[in-house]
């Protein structure tokens, strides 16, 4: 009930007009909510996967995986690193392959991890899953946003401002 709520409040939400001296650009319309649906369900995945690590994966290394307390924290360290290193290569993969290939690639890596960490036998393999995680979810937030908003010379904040209302 809420998501919806906050569907319906986007949908109509309208930008301030413009200062004098621009242009005005003409209401995106119903085409641009449809555009973002995916970029959204994306965003949803990588937001999904990085809660569900950073809250809980010390806790699920330790509680059922039985790890040490020593131990407990790597899946968070190896999502971090993973974090790192995927930032550091998505803006050059998107440059050779193509932002929706990226994006499409690292959800899918992002979710698959998320169900690989859930279904790790062990804690090594717990940690490797949080890692791979960790590259999936670092590359789709920039690239996404940049293609959902393509910035516009006269208006560089106007895509921003409508993918984020509130």
């Amino acid at each position: 009930g809420i998501v919806l709520l906050l569907v319906s409040r986007m949908r109509t939400h309208t930008l301030p007009a413009p200062s004098s001296g621009t242009v005005a650009q003409p209401s995106p319309g119903r085409g641009l909510w449809v555009r973002l649906i995916p970029f959204g369900l994306v965003l949803l995945v990588v937001c999904v996967v990085d809660s569900t690590v950073s809250a809980w994966s010390a806790v699920y290394l330790r509680g059922t995986l039985g790890a040490s307390l020593t131990v407990a924290p790597l899946a968070y360290a190896a999502y971090q690193a993973g974090t790192v290193i995927g930032r550091a290569v998505a803006d050059r993969l998107v440059q050779n392959l193509g932002t929706v290939f990226v994006v499409r690639i690292a959800a899918l890596l992002a979710a698959g991890a998320l169900a690989a960490l859930a279904a790790a036998p062990n804690w090594p393999g717990a940690v490797l899953t949080a890692g791979a995680g960790g590259l999936g979810a670092a590359a789709p937030g920039p690239p996404g946003l940049c293609s959902a908003a393509p910035p516009r010379p006269h208006a560089p904040g106007a895509g921003l401002g409508r993918l984020h209302p509130f």
